[in-house]
């Protein structure tokens, strides 16, 4: 697992910031449109990346083994 956390740092050396932004700002269109479907599927794509970048950042702080 060690690995894989590894490329991950590598692949988004700023973390995923940008992503999160991005679905940040795809749910306030959503809302403001009242497109629940969208909502939907934009809030569980934040979520996924919000807990990628508490790992990354966990990840950084461990001690590697």
């Amino acid at each position: 697992m060690r690995k894989r956390t590894t490329n991950t740092l590598e692949r988004y050396p700023n973390g995923y910031v940008d992503k999160i932004n991005y679905y940040q700002f795809r749910i306030t269109q959503a809302v403001e449109e009242l497109n629940m479907e969208d909502l939907k599927f934009h809030f569980d794509k934040l979520d996924y990346f919000m807990k990628k970048e508490i790992e990354r950042i966990e990840a950084l702080r461990s001690p590697s083994e």
